[in-house]
């Protein structure tokens, strides 16, 4: 009984993750958006994939992905999703974003690019 709470409980918060993301990205204000990419960012730093999972649920790959996957939402030095999962050496991360569409050329802020950042890094399974 117990893990059928634990999995419907996640289940739930999965769905209500992916409506609040989805929201967000239509009528959010900038400071919203710096709010979640840095929940984003955190949960991408430590390997956890909840929210970028819930932010892809339901898209199709496309341009309008790309350009969402490929946006700079590190402040700091500008990095697209894929180029902080590749410095993290987050590598499902990294697998999960390249089959959702992200682009291999998108750069940081100073043109750096994700296979870079991930040589630089020491990220061997990136």
């Amino acid at each position: 009984l117990n893990s059928s709470f634990n999995f419907l409980g996640k289940l739930v918060l999965a769905f209500a993750m992916q409506e609040y993301i989805g929201r967000w990205f239509r009528w959010s204000s900038s400071s919203e958006r710096r709010a979640i990419s840095l929940a984003l960012l955190s949960n991408l730093a430590e390997g956890n994939l909840t929210l970028l999972r819930a932010l892809l649920a339901g898209r199709t790959r496309g341009p309008a992905l790309t350009a969402l996957l490929d946006a700079r939402l590190e402040a700091e030095n500008h990095f697209p999703l894929l180029a902080f999962a590749a410095h993290c050496g987050q590598a499902d991360a990294v697998r999960l974003l390249l089959e959702s569409g992200a682009s291999v050329g998108a750069t940081t802020g100073i043109g750096s690019t994700p296979l870079f950042i991930a040589c630089h890094e020491g990220q061997r399974d990136c």
